[in-house]
């Protein structure tokens, strides 16, 4: 089976360079040429979010969503009367 279309995020390709890994029993600098993945990005890890922060974001999402004009300053005024 076939698969045509590349691996788009940095997460699927360094998910994708463990198993090539563990598969073929090759090493981190062969698997990540085949990949196209840059060694030194294997080596990085996603950042955990808090959770406050990650209501925060939403919300930040969500007023940059209904008032696409305003920029960062009024967004931050909107929030800060918000709490």
């Amino acid at each position: 089976m076939r698969r045509d279309g590349k691996l788009l995020s940095p997460e699927r390709r360094r998910r994708a360079v463990v198993v090539l890994q563990e598969r073929f029993r090759a090493s981190e600098r062969q698997v990540c040429r085949v990949a196209g993945q840059h060694r030194s990005t294997q080596r990085h890890c996603d950042k955990v979010v808090d959770l406050e922060e990650a209501k925060l974001r939403n919300r930040l999402c969500g007023i940059a969503a209904e008032h696409i004009r305003w920029g960062r300053r009024m967004a931050y005024r909107l929030l800060r009367r918000e709490a």
